[in-house]
């Protein structure tokens, strides 16, 4: 009589079936790292870029606000890496605080209403996650990260320059899947020339 060849274990082990759990539930983290909250509003991924150089001096931290219940006005930034913060309209003056409306979408950036870091303590690294403190008139203290995501940007010369006032990527939303068009980050738009002057109707 042959003998029986022993049991294959199960693929659904409970080792296994353990591990896929967990790796499940850290799914929905990964997803939701990015948001931080108040009583009144939801701060979506505060992020910014790399600094340009070891003589940097100030950073421009972008987010999105949202979820707005009531209204509220963001009255300070803090963070450890820097000797303070400011507001800036999309004119560049210097704001009190920045107010939002309920239901209203805010996205503060590069190209309009921004928070301004000053005195940075050292150059921000590419990757790197620093603490954000963010103050609210009425929603309270948020506790949340700031991530340097993208590399400065460069003037048309090649050399790095800060972020003020640049075409940036879109600000995160809460999906995953960050995408930043190439395209909206670099601000370049490069249209039709002009042809050369012995070729137009009329020149003799």
């Amino acid at each position: 009589m042959m003998s029986r060849l022993p049991a294959l274990p199960r693929p659904d082990t409970p080792a296994r079936t353990a591990l896929s759990l967990a790796l499940l539930l850290s799914l929905p983290l990964a997803t939701q790292a990015c948001e931080f909250f108040c009583t009144t509003l939801r701060v979506t991924h505060p992020w910014t870029r790399a600094s340009a150089g070891p003589q940097a001096s100030t950073a421009v931290v972008s987010l999105r606000i949202d979820e707005v219940s009531q209204a509220d006005r963001l009255l300070r930034v803090s963070t450890p890496v820097a000797d303070g913060a400011e507001f800036v309209d999309v004119q560049g003056r210097r704001l009190d605080a920045i107010e939002f409306a309920p239901g209203q979408t805010l996205e503060l950036g590069e190209t309009g209403p921004r928070i301004r870091l000053t005195g940075l303590a050292h150059p921000l690294e590419m990757a790197r996650t620093y603490p954000l403190t963010l103050e609210f008139e009425h929603g309270g203290v948020i506790q949340a990260d700031l991530s340097v995501d993208f590399e400065a940007q460069a003037e048309p010369g090649g050399a790095p320059a800060a972020a003020v006032g640049q075409a940036r990527p879109p600000v995160h939303d809460h999906d995953p899947e960050h995408d930043h068009p190439d395209a909206a980050r670099n601000g370049r738009a490069d249209g039709p020339k002009a042809p050369p002057a012995e070729s137009r109707p009329g020149h003799p």
